[in-house]
């Protein structure tokens, strides 16, 4: 049990002992030259994915139905799984309804831009 704290019996008995590395041995060895390359920037994309508790009144949206816009604050079910939102279509306030998605569902909205995102 030489070696071995705690009065743990050893359970590889045939490898050599551990021997400290001595900073003469580790300054000789060969280091891995870093990478000076840096990945290539990617165009920021025109849309970006949001939960639906982070919808905003004003925030825009469009599905297989049409543009609509967020008419009032997200709200959840009392478990906390299903947020739901008043929508309407985009020009259109006689058409809302209240719109439901999972808690955790990204919702696709297209980023805005300097001049629409300022209010």
């Amino acid at each position: 049990m030489e070696g071995v704290g705690r009065g743990v019996a050893d359970p590889y008995p045939n490898r050599p002992p551990r021997t400290r590395l001595s900073l003469q041995h580790m300054r000789s060895c060969p280091r891995v030259p870093r990478r000076s390359e840096k990945k290539p920037e990617s165009a920021p994309s025109a849309t970006r994915r949001v939960l639906p508790m982070q919808l905003q009144v004003g925030d825009r949206f469009a599905d297989e139905t049409g543009e609509w816009e967020v008419v009032s604050r997200p709200y959840t079910s009392p478990g906390g799984k299903s947020t739901h939102a008043h929508v309407q279509r985009v020009g259109q306030p006689a058409s809302s309804e209240v719109r439901t998605w999972g808690a955790f569902e990204h919702i696709t909205m297209p980023r805005a831009t300097a001049e629409k995102g300022k209010r």
